[in-house]
């Protein structure tokens, strides 16, 4: 099994913005699988071309689809009024993917059609602020899902254009875009990009071998969920001691700990955090890594 050894740094670089229309060629690098555990690998999506379906002027996206009858289509959205829509071949029709004209409170219906079906669920937004480059407001949502559901949303946080910060389009079947990383990068030409790494967005990470003397330890997350406090316990001490990297689903380092040496219990202060899943990265003296997860709450 192998960890990643390079962690992300959040970076912007700005140019103009057009906030209600994507150009053709705009890209997103993803991680290939956050969610389960980072790898050097990503996934890039891109719009292709313009396209009118039902009289409405549509951005064609491909790669990162899950079966080759959608790889070889794509997927077709339209942005109108603060709104995206998905195109649904099997019905002729489009679906809500994205509202950034929601506010805090308000709760939104997202749709996922499949050929069967068209299943959906409801996501809360919790807050609404703004975020301006070049002097262009764009909206970012903080969500959070309502109920029990089998698709994976991992995000916590929908940027007006960019998407959800983990995924573009909802995952419900292996023929829906399988962008289940972090975001790494988003570009539109001459406009707007947005590197979420310190690195080429097209790199392969770097990665290093599990840490022998982490792996022999039991090592315990409590409580799980989290509110305000977490604790890490160990069940005897580390050879040399070891450090500790908290990093949130876009890959950033929220908290960095200094070098534990005599501690068998480790306890961070986690209040000041947005609900959401973070990985925990221990760190021991040859630079092995080992990670846990834990999710925060409100």
């Amino acid at each position: 099994m192998k960890t990643l050894t390079t962690f992300l740094i959040f970076t912007f670089v700005f140019t103009s913005v057009s906030a209600q229309n994507l150009a053709v060629g705009t890209v997103w690098y993803y991680h290939q699988s956050a969610l389960f555990g980072e790898n050097g690998n990503y996934i890039k999506m891109q719009i292709v071309a313009d396209s009118t379906i039902n009289g409405k002027i549509c951005k064609k996206f491909i790669g990162g689809f899950g079966c080759s009858k959608i790889a070889e289509r794509g997927e077709f959205v339209y942005i109108e009024n603060k709104k995206a829509y998905r195109y649904d071949f099997d019905r002729h029709r489009f679906w809500l993917l994205y509202d950034w004209s929601a506010k805090m409170g308000d709760t939104v219906t997202i749709y996922v059609p499949q050929p069967s079906v068209v299943d959906s669920f409801k996501i809360r937004i919790d807050s609404v602020t703004t975020w301006t480059p070049n002097g262009e407001q764009l909206i970012v949502q903080k969500t959070s899902r309502i109920g029990a559901s089998r698709w994976i949303y991992a995000s916590q946080q929908i940027i007006e254009k960019i998407g959800a910060n983990a995924i573009f389009f909802p995952q419900s079947t292996n023929c829906n875009p399988i962008q289940f990383g972090s975001l790494r990068c988003f570009n539109e030409p001459s406009k707007l990009e947005v590197k979420f790494v310190n690195y080429k967005c097209d790199s392969i990470i770097v990665r290093a071998s599990v840490s022998e003397l982490l792996s022999q330890r039991q090592i315990t997350l409590f409580p799980t969920p989290s509110v305000s406090e977490l604790n890490i316990s160990l069940d005897e001490l580390i050879e040399d001691g070891f450090s500790i990297q908290i990093v949130n689903t876009l890959g950033q380092v929220i908290h960095q700990c200094q070098k534990f040496t005599n501690e068998t219990v480790v306890k961070i202060d986690i209040s000041a955090y947005q609900s959401g899943i973070y990985n925990v990265i221990f760190t021991d003296k040859n630079g092995g890594n080992l990670i846990r997860k834990f999710i925060k709450t409100e």
